[in-house]
């Protein structure tokens, strides 16, 4: 778990908590999203999600995982566009 980490998607922007946990409340739109995480020192990253649309009444819950990479000098040229 890592805490701090900035999470946007849309125009949607939160951050993590101790336990690297977030949550976005009352979406209404059903869809393709791209999640993009970023914290000082660690390398950008972003998950592609597909919501469904909720049943009346009901919530949906999504556990994501994603490895956020420590910044270093040989880290960064792996995930360098060429």
């Amino acid at each position: 778990a890592l805490a701090g980490v900035t999470v946007k998607m849309g125009t949607l922007s939160t951050t993590t908590n101790t336990a690297g946990r977030f949550e976005f409340l009352n979406l209404a739109t059903s869809g393709k999203y791209t999640i993009n995480l970023t914290k000082d020192g660690f390398l950008p990253t972003s998950i592609s999600i597909e919501f469904p649309t909720a049943a009346p009444d009901h919530a949906l819950i999504f556990t994501l995982t994603a490895k956020m990479v420590p910044y270093l000098p040989e880290n960064a040229s792996a995930y360098m566009p060429s």
